[in-house]
């Protein structure tokens, strides 16, 4: 293992958001890590970022991760997180997963329950330049149903997962669609999962955190149909979205 990053997201129920990260960074000169491909490459990065309603800020002072608790700069943050789920498995190139649960966070002092993605990635590098090679469009949207019910879909390689009843296991998502109307403001999506099919349209309820290459971080409250009813919640997004002359 060449580099390792450990990441913490907590969507709150209005569409804000909190992201921190801890990368080791790289081990050769003129070598690139495979985590390039979503634009984490050359020197160790320890950062916290926040999305609220009217700004997003990043600050670059620090960050830590041990077992459920996740310190950075202003942040503190417990987390309980299950059901492992793996983006991608490929040894000594790049390995990737993702848990879920319940948190409460606290930035600048003001505590609120929040919705937890903790996330877990390693791998090699290569002098291959592995950003040129990712595409120049993706989005991975994670959206909250309330309780321990989420969806996470990631539209680089078409993968996602769902829980879709509160203490249940986590199913495979077995087909999934996302169409881009404003990229960083407007989308929708489709996925089928083995427990139902859920439709959803999105709105950005923060700025878009420019920390992607033509895209970037964004939260957004969304509305849509589970089984033919009614569903609404908040979510996090990560895109790029690059708009050809």
């Amino acid at each position: 293992m060449s580099w390792d990053a450990r990441f913490f997201i907590a969507i709150f129920p209005d569409g804000q958001w909190c992201k921190v990260h801890a990368f080791s960074g790289g081990q050769r000169a003129g070598f690139h890590c495979t985590s390039a491909l979503e634009a984490l490459d050359g020197e160790p990065q320890h950062v916290a970022m926040i999305g609220r309603r009217d700004r997003v800020e990043r600050r670059g002072d620090g960050a830590s991760f041990e077992r459920g608790v996740v310190r950075a700069t202003g942040v503190e943050a417990s987390v309980d997180a299950r059901d492992r789920f793996f983006w991608c498995r490929v040894p000594r190139v790049l390995s990737y997963w993702s848990a879920t649960g319940r948190a409460r966070v606290s930035i600048d002092g003001e505590t609120r329950d929040a919705f937890g993605v903790v996330e877990h990635a390693w791998g090699g590098e290569t002098r291959v330049d592995v950003a040129a090679l990712a595409p120049s469009r993706w989005q991975w949207d994670v959206l909250h149903l309330g309780g321990d019910r989420f969806l996470a879909l990631h539209g680089f390689g078409a993968h996602g997962a769902a829980r879709l009843e509160d203490d249940r296991g986590v199913s495979r998502v077995s087909r999934l669609r996302i169409d881009m109307k404003e990229p960083g403001k407007t989308w929708s999506g489709v996925l089928v999962t083995r427990s139902g099919t859920i439709r959803y349209d999105a709105r950005a309820a923060t700025p878009v955190l420019p920390e992607v290459p033509d895209g970037g971080f964004v939260g957004f409250t969304w509305e849509g149909t589970l089984r033919g009813e009614r569903v609404s919640g908040a979510g996090f997004s990560e895109f790029r979205a690059r708009i050809k002359a």
